[in-house]
């Protein structure tokens, strides 16, 4: 009988092994209130660092990522994340991103918090109405966007720093991070504001001439589809009847607000609509947003001609109101001027006289480098501490785990076990038993699952002691037992490790979860088991037969034949995958 109770593929060891990983290394405090993000999509190479960990691993679709993680979306490559329990917030990553999981947890109020840091690359965000305490983040290295329910796009120049934040729905709280220089030294200001559909702003670390208010625009078409990979664009176009949905009720609130006599709906804004003609104007740019993006997408040859038709196609079809459906051939350009606050013509005057940004480039792009080796050095430290933290829980865990297990030992198996225990240590490290072994390692490994006793009654523990052989290069593995219902892991201890040779105690994680049978026909229970070394740890070798693990189970009826199935699959310090044989 096969082991496997659902579907297995290659992909299933890494899918274990990196959950496994993700989940402890979390700090003690965080692991009860930790969420998770989901890779929905991707092509191309996507490489995935779990946090405390130097290792890269290639992404996959299904994949999870955890607090502390870092991604980045290499050439001709894209990636879409959904974050796990909030289905609406699905990200669009385009090539050449690179972004770390900074904050993915529920609040003590009880809100969802959402952070990721967009170090360079640009990613389009589609984000559910929040709810209460709920927050939704990107921050950069020079601003940070705070969301409610919207569509938006950040880019990050990772040569000059230069961060560009477009607003297709909703609103976007932006807040700069810029030097200046004061008479006790160098320091860091921020200044806060709103951005609402159509607009966007560029910002950098240097101090800037007048209120940031001034520096906000209607959005730059060819710049914004300029900066924008065929993935984003194809996410802004699947979206445009929710985009246009949130901008209707937006125009609502608009229309309201100046029926009361206000012309603006928030104080630290840059959108001012003193009359019915303002308004007309921020609606109309509004409307042709999503057909102007389309129609320059086209002009750019970002997207072929055929495929860009179905996208709209396909749009059109969720669009109810016909004059709102996307025509590239009827679309009207934006109007630069809507909405923004005449009041502060003369400061974007002044901005615009500025020293462009690339007639400086140099000192930018050492500026930019600087700020990245910083969030770099930053990033490694929060990692090593994730790293001692989670050690000294394991270690602790491991230890109050081994004596609750050689509690449930008779006395003859205390002994069997210790006997095992001190013979194992005397071999090398490496998991090398010497060279008497007459049958060299072949490589492909061998596993076996032996119980300690034969035949049992009902409420008596055993254990099932887990055997490999022959292995080279073993940098992880994932073991399946499965057994007929009358037997079961035993709640009161835990699986350990049997003798802490195979694999290095102080860079190893393990993780453990039995399945039960709910069907006739699956009454099997399936135990599965993963351990894996972390960081610079090479693969280790097994030249002779050496227990992995001991696992302690107990009966729940009377059996007069233990029957137990096993199969492993072992990952390679290459990152290759292969099944061990039994």
């Amino acid at each position: 009988m096969k082991v496997w109770t659902r579907p297995y593929s290659l992909l299933l060891a890494a899918v274990l092994l990196l959950h496994m990983l993700s989940m402890t290394l979390l700090p003690a405090a965080e692991a009860k209130t930790s969420r998770a993000a989901k890779i929905v999509e991707l092509s191309g190479t996507v490489k995935v660092k779990k946090a405390g960990g130097s290792r890269g691993f290639s992404a996959f679709r299904n994949m999870t990522l955890n607090q502390g993680d870092q991604v980045s979306v290499g050439a001709k490559s894209s990636l879409t994340l959904q974050i796990g329990d909030r289905t609406g917030d699905v990200m669009t990553f385009a090539e050449n991103s690179s972004f770390y999981v900074s904050d993915l947890k529920n609040s003590a109020a009880g809100g969802k918090k959402s952070k990721l840091k967009l170090i360079s690359g640009s990613v389009y965000s589609s984000v559910s109405k929040l709810n209460g305490d709920d927050e939704f983040q990107i921050e950069t290295p020079t601003a940070v966007m705070g969301v409610r329910g919207t569509h938006f796009v950040v880019v990050v120049n990772p040569m000059t720093g230069v961060v560009s934040t477009v607003v297709m729905s909703g609103v976007v709280k932006s807040t700069s991070i810029q030097n200046i220089s004061t008479g006790a030294g160098n320091a860091q200001q921020s200044n806060t504001v709103h951005l609402y559909p159509a607009q966007q702003i560029q910002l950098d670390t240097r101090t800037g001439t007048g209120p940031i208010e001034a520096r906000v625009e209607v959005v730059n078409i060819g710049q914004l589809i300029g900066n924008s990979s065929p993935d984003v664009i194809k996410a802004m176009i699947s979206n445009a009847a929710s985009i246009q949905k949130e901008n209707e009720a937006f125009i609502e609130q608009m229309m309201r607000t100046l029926e009361q006599g206000g012309k603006k709906l928030e104080e630290k804004s840059a959108l001012v609509f003193a009359s019915q003609d303002d308004l007309s104007n921020i609606a109309a740019n509004l409307n042709n947003l999503i057909g102007n993006a389309a129609k320059e997408a086209l002009n750019q040859k970002k997207i072929e001609k055929n495929l860009l038709d179905k996208l709209i196609e396909e749009a059109n079809k969720s669009i109810g109101n016909p004059a709102q459906k996307i025509d590239v051939t009827k679309v009207k350009p934006l109007d630069p001027q809507a909405g923004l606050d005449k009041a502060l013509e003369k400061e974007r005057e002044a901005i615009k006289k500025e020293k462009p940004a690339y007639l400086d480039e140099e000192q930018l792009i050492k500026e930019n480098r600087e700020r990245l080796e910083r969030l770099l050095r930053q990033l490694i430290e929060s990692q090593k501490t994730l790293e001692e933290a989670n050690r000294a829980k394991l270690e602790a865990e491991l230890k109050n785990a081994q004596e609750r297990f050689l509690a449930q030992l008779t006395e003859s198996e205390k002994a069997k076990f210790k006997e095992n225990k001190k013979n194992n240590q005397g071999n090398p490290s490496n998991g090398n038993s010497g060279s008497g072994n007459s049958n060299p390692p072949s490589g492909k490994g061998i596993v076996k699952a032996v119980p300690s006793k034969s035949s049992v009654k009902a409420g008596e523990s055993f254990t099932v002691s887990v055997l490999l052989d022959r292995i080279t290069d073993l940098y992880g593995l994932e073991l399946h037992l499965s057994y007929g219902p009358g037997i079961g892991l035993d709640a009161q201890a835990g699986a350990e490790l049997g003798t802490g040779t195979i694999f290095n105690k102080d860079r190893s994680v393990e993780s453990f979860k039995e399945v039960k049978g709910t069907s006739a026909n699956e009454a099997r229970n399936e135990f599965v088991y993963v351990i894996s070394h972390y960081g610079n740890v090479q693969g280790v070798s097994v030249n002779s037969e050496q227990v992995l693990a001991v696992i302690p189970m107990k009966a729940s009826a009377d059996l007069t034949n233990i029957n137990i199935e096993v199969e492993a699959k072992a990952v390679k310090g290459d990152g290759s995958l292969f099944s061990l044989d039994k």
